[in-house]
């Protein structure tokens, strides 16, 4: 029943993605009727998620519109949130509180962090790719992925980096 129903088609709610390239299926919660939506379904179809994003976790900011959208070979992923007088809900900007002191944009610098590491992974298949080489690196799958810590994701951006500049430099010898 789940087949042509755009909710899960075009862009699923990200735990529903998330489900599907964990190997479960899964059910719209708002929709039970529509029944589950196979694994095998979701990680062939999906190609748009959304999340809220919130400053609490920025890691999970950093990793939910990075690498974890490119493990999952998502094409985008729509962001939101809500401000309901909590701090933990600020993104683009510090609203102040009754108090006076203003909350942080972590959540937003750290979704920022995270575009930065799809790039440079971009960066690198494109450099590759025009340059007729191989990629060397090997992003974990989804799993590994999400026990990764804020330093484990910046090494691998620094991996990427590497490679990088590895695939320039031998430009620069041929010449």
């Amino acid at each position: 029943m789940y087949q042509g129903l755009l909710d899960l088609n075009l862009s699923a709610a990200y735990n529903g993605v998330i489900d599907g390239w964990l190997g479960k299926g899964y059910v719209n919660p708002f929709y039970r009727q529509w029944g589950e939506c196979p694994p095998e379904y979701i990680r062939e179809h999906c190609r748009y998620s959304y999340v809220q994003v919130r400053s609490r976790n920025p890691l999970s900011a950093r990793a939910d519109f990075g690498f974890y959208c490119d493990a999952m070979n998502l094409k985008g992923m729509w962001g939101f949130a809500y401000y309901w007088d909590s701090s933990d809900w600020y993104i683009a900007w510090p609203f102040p509180e009754n108090d006076g002191r203003y909350g942080t944009t972590v959540g937003w610098e750290m979704l920022h962090a995270g575009i930065q590491d799809s790039r440079c992974l971009h960066t690198l298949h494109e450099l590759a790719a025009r340059k007729g080489e191989t990629v060397q690196f090997k992003l974990p799958a989804m799993p590994e992925l999400m026990r990764m810590e804020a330093e484990e994701l910046a090494a691998l951006r620094n991996e990427i980096i590497e490679e990088i500049l590895n695939l320039s430099h031998n430009d620069k010898e041929k010449q």
